[in-house]
């Protein structure tokens, strides 16, 4: 498992202008998490590709939770977690992965959290839930599921020139 990166905001649609569409102006990466028999906390890979401002602020980001549409067998949610290292002492930083920034995170009701049969679209403001220079993103099973099923995951952020 590792994120898939590609280049985006090129003239990807044919007969746009150029400068409409401003070459590598932002990044997708793409994961894909195996769920699988037993209820159990799976993570994505580490991101640590979020981007800076010229002030040191990094910039806000958007996950796609189950870019699929996958339909689990239970209600499933995303969860953001946080650390000072690649490798340890990950901390959770929202416990349901609903828009974090403060208008709309303390607006939307629990219904918001499930990501069963739906692409959720999630932005952070890392202003607003705190920075960190890595990232996980939790997938939380509230029943099993057959080991085959996959719930896809998309970060895109913008760059900084």
């Amino acid at each position: 498992m590792s994120w898939d990166f590609k280049a985006a905001g090129k003239c990807e649609t044919s007969d746009a202008p150029l400068n409409v569409n401003p070459v590598d102006t932002m990044l997708v990466a793409t994961e894909t998490i195996t769920l699988g028999a037993a209820k159990a906390n799976r993570y994505s890979s580490v991101i640590d590709f979020i981007p800076v401002d010229k002030d040191g602020k990094q910039l806000p980001f958007v996950v796609i939770s189950n870019t699929g549409a996958t339909n689990t067998s239970g209600s499933a949610s995303d969860q953001l977690y946080g650390s000072f290292s690649r490798s340890t002492g990950f901390v959770q930083v929202k416990n349901t992965l609903r828009d974090c920034n403060l208008a709309d995170d303390t607006a939307q009701g629990t219904s918001f959290r499930s990501i069963d049969a739906a692409v959720k679209p999630r932005r952070i403001d890392p202003s607003y839930v705190g920075q960190y220079p890595y990232y996980k993103v939790r997938i939380l099973q509230a029943a099993v599921e057959s080991s085959g099923m996959t719930v896809g995951l998309a970060v895109i952020v913008g760059h900084t020139k």
